[in-house]
């Protein structure tokens, strides 16, 4: 974990050095504080002086001032590191998803898995941060506070050594049981979570249905789910913890009767002791926190493990050939499905530029699916994608292609919460701002969106129909060799569709695309040059 962890941590080299730095001097600093203490209380015993209580008086303020400066510096640094390293990795796992199969999210909850990287992610970074510090501090003022002890009294350090040898071997003994439940915890909070989601994302469904009930209820069972977990991982916790305070007790009332026979006897001054005292405080401190780092690890492991889990899914495959130009597209008997039902067998059809294609069929038939198979976003078929007569599919950069060559114009427009012009441009360069506004004036936008009017996610603030319309703007300034339009009438004017049918027609005939439509529009299917019918291939043939 901390090896995979460093190369986001490292990225931040100076804030983790400055901490690295700040750590150790504060190490030092509480490995000596007692011994200093120590030394005034035996000076104040032997010469009662003023002078003395004046000059411990100006090493502890120092040394206050130093520790303050040392906490400002160490917090503002590991707050930078921590926040920046886990937006590193929680993007690196944001990506990596991108890049999974489209297959792969149709039956996932995809805010359970927003959840569980941000929280995984973050845990993970922080974990390994502060046990790098922790392991340098406490190897530090641990080795210079036994040091000290050794050169005081070896029998006492002896008693030292035995104490976290039994701290050690108590959390081998309860580990296991740490990381079952912490594992478990962390997945009941992320299906809590998840359905705490639900509460408001499906608040449409929840009012037209009045199922207020349904949804309270999964929002209850799963609290209690979640809560009879917290109480299971703070009983195993209770137990582990109630042993240690066990066992720190009978260890100081040890050191107690040898200090105080040592100190009656005259073997050992009352500073002496005093220091004993708090250097086993400190030591078993050490320890606890060794042992901490221990149990910590074993619950961010269950943090690192599930991100482990979505690191191995392999990401979808890509080929590495980029055109400059698509001309044509052929179909070599093409047979998908979807969940192991075969939508459509053998299927043969050629696609060029300048003409209209038109896919129809009933819901279902896999017109949508035929499609991600043309984008290369299905990768289950058989048969073969010809780019150019001659160019398998799965040979290409299918992110270049898409990005260069193709346009979809979804049904329902995908958008996301930001400006007019960003959803219809999408942060595109290379396009004719002019033509830009002219497509916002023709389809009747350019009283109704400034380019800097905010659209919220999934277009929730506009109309079916400007939704569309942004759709379909996105392809004309595309200006792509693909154009892919998915029942892109269904929520038009009459004065739009007219437009759309006019400069498709436009388009068509300029012979600078392959034009792809989805519809049950007949006026679409007046315009089109082919019309493939799903409905004649078979789709209810299992894969074999």
């Amino acid at each position: 974990m901390l090896k995979y962890s460093s190369k986001y941590i490292l990225k931040y080299k100076l804030s983790f050095i400055t901490l690295i730095i700040f750590s150790i001097l504060d190490a030092i600093l509480l490995a000596l504080t007692p011994y200093i203490s120590s030394k005034l209380i035996d000076s104040l015993v032997n010469i009662p002086s003023k002078k003395v209580i004046y000059s411990f008086v100006i090493i502890y303020f120092g040394i206050a001032m130093f520790q303050l400066l040392s906490q400002y510096v160490q917090i503002v640094n590991q707050t930078r590191l921590i926040a920046n390293a886990s937006m590193e990795l929680n993007k690196d796992m944001i990506k990596h998803m991108q890049k999974l199969p489209l297959e792969f999210f149709s039956d996932k909850d995809l805010a359970y898995y927003n959840q569980r990287i941000y929280s995984d992610s973050s845990a993970v970074i922080s974990f390994s941060v502060n046990t790098v510090l922790q392991l340098i501090t406490n190897i530090i003022a641990t080795s210079l506070t036994l040091y000290i002890v050794v050169k005081t009294n070896s029998y006492i350090c002896l008693l030292f050594f035995i104490a976290i040898i039994i701290y050690s071997f108590q959390y081998k003994l309860t580990k296991k049981n740490l990381y079952v439940t912490n594992n478990e915890l962390k997945e009941k909070q992320s299906e809590f979570y998840s359905i705490l989601f639900e509460q408001l994302s499906n608040i449409k469904l929840i009012k037209i249905f009045n199922i207020f009930n349904i949804f309270d209820l999964k929002l209850k069972n799963s609290f209690e789910r979640l809560y009879s977990t917290i109480l299971k991982t703070q009983r195993v916790a209770f137990t582990f913890k109630s042993s240690q305070t066990i066992l720190t007790a009978v260890v100081r009332i040890v050191l107690l009767i040898i200090g105080g026979f040592q100190f009656l006897e005259g073997n050992m001054t009352i500073g002496t002791l005093s220091v004993l005292l708090s250097y086993f405080s400190s030591v078993i401190a050490s320890a606890t926190s060794f042992i901490e780092l221990g149990q910590g690890y074993i619950t961010n492991l269950v943090s690192f493990n599930r991100l482990k889990e979505l690191i191995i899914i392999e990401e979808e495959p890509n080929g590495n050939i980029s055109l400059n130009e698509i001309n044509t597209i052929k179909l070599e008997e093409i047979t998908y499905g979807y969940k192991n039902k075969v939508l459509i067998e053998n299927l043969n059809v050629n696609f060029e530029k300048g003409k209209i294609y038109c896919i129809h069929g009933h819901n279902g038939i896999g017109k949508t699916t035929l499609i991600n198979v043309l984008l290369g976003l299905h990768h289950n078929y058989k048969g073969n994608v010809l780019i150019n007569d001659s160019i398998d599919l799965k040979t290409l950069d299918k992110y270049h292609f898409r990005e260069k060559a193709c346009s979809y114009a979804t049904q329902t427009a995908l958008l996301f919460n930001d400006t007019f012009y960003t959803n219809l441009t999408l942060n595109k360069k290379s396009f004719d701002r002019n033509y830009l506004k002219k497509f916002i004036k023709d389809f009747g936008l350019i009283n109704k969106f400034k380019l800097d009017s905010i659209i919220s996610m999934n277009g929730k603030n506009i109309s079916g129909g400007e939704m569309q319309k942004i759709s379909l703007i996105r392809s004309f300034i595309d200006d792509k060799d693909i154009l892919i339009y998915d029942e892109p009438t269904s929520y038009l004017d009459i004065n739009s569709k007219a437009y759309f049918l006019e400069y498709l027609s436009k388009i068509k005939e300029s012979k600078k695309s392959i034009i792809i439509i989805i519809t049950h529009d007949d006026d679409l299917k007046q315009i089109s040059d082919e019309l493939i019918d799903l409905e004649t291939f078979k789709w209810t043939k299992l894969y074999s």
